[in-house]
C-alpha cells in the first residue's frame, strides 16, 4: 500500500512539475472574478463600472490571476478592490478602498502598479 501511495505521489508531481500554457484567460475566469469581487463588496447591477483590469503570471508552474474593479453608485460612493488566485480554481476578493472616487483609483493604482513589479502582465478583459 505504501509502495503504491509513493508511485502516485511521484506521478502527481511530475504531472504539477509541468507548466500550464499561459495563452489567453478564458471569459469565464474573468466573469467569476468579476462575480466573485462584486459579492465581497456588496455591489449590484445598479452600481456603474468606472475600471477593471485584468492581469496574470506564470510563476513555476502555475498561473495566477488579479481582477481589479472599482464602481460607483448613483450617490456617488465608490469601492475598489480585487479578485485573485490560481487560473481555474475559486478567486478571493479583497476591499482595497471605499469613499470618494479619486481616493479609490488611486488605492486600486498603487495595487496595480506593485503587481507590474512583481511581473503581472495585463490582459484584454
Amino acid at each position: 500500500m505504501r509502495k503504491q501511495a509513493m508511485e502516485l505521489l511521484a506521478i502527481a508531481k511530475t504531472l504539477t512539475a509541468i507548466p500550464m500554457s499561459k495563452g489567453e484567460p478564458d471569459t469565464q475566469t474573468v466573469r467569476w472574478a468579476k462575480q466573485n469581487l462584486m459579492l465581497t463588496l456588496r455591489v449590484d447591477s445598479s452600481w456603474k463600472q468606472i475600471y477593471d483590469l485584468f492581469m496574470t503570471i506564470q510563476e513555476g508552474t502555475s498561473n495566477k490571476f488579479h481582477y481589479f474593479g472599482v464602481w460607483r453608485s448613483k450617490t456617488g460612493e465608490c469601492v475598489g478592490g480585487n479578485a485573485y488566485g490560481p487560473i481555474g480554481y475559486n478567486p478571493r476578493a479583497i476591499e482595497v478602498a471605499r469613499g470618494r472616487e479619486g481616493s479609490v483609483m488611486s488605492a486600486v493604482r498603487d495595487k496595480v502598479s506593485i503587481k507590474r513589479r512583481k511581473g503581472y502582465e495585463t490582459q484584454e478583459v
